[in-house]
């Protein structure tokens, strides 16, 4: 499914979890996830900074993916982006 994104949240903050999502996904299709108020933000950026996956792949999942699929839903409700 080229249209189906997946985010971090709710996976263990253990190794190996991010490096097999973007193994099997993709990084363009990774969303980071915070899992806020059960795990601590620390925790849950480790998997991302800690990961075993090239700079670019972690700045798509951080925040340039969900940049991209928001831009053209704000953009048709007139917010500047």
């Amino acid at each position: 499914m080229k249209n189906a994104y997946a985010d971090l949240a709710g996976s263990e903050p253990v190794a190996g979890y991010t490096e097999m999502a973007v193994r099997e996904l993709g990084a363009e299709r990774m969303i980071y996830g915070t899992d806020a108020g059960g795990r601590s933000f620390a925790s849950q950026l480790a998997k991302i900074f800690g990961a075993n996956i090239p700079e670019s792949a972690k700045k798509l999942i951080l925040g340039e993916n969900l940049k991209r699929l928001m831009t053209p839903i704000l953009r048709a409700k007139g917010i500047k982006v």
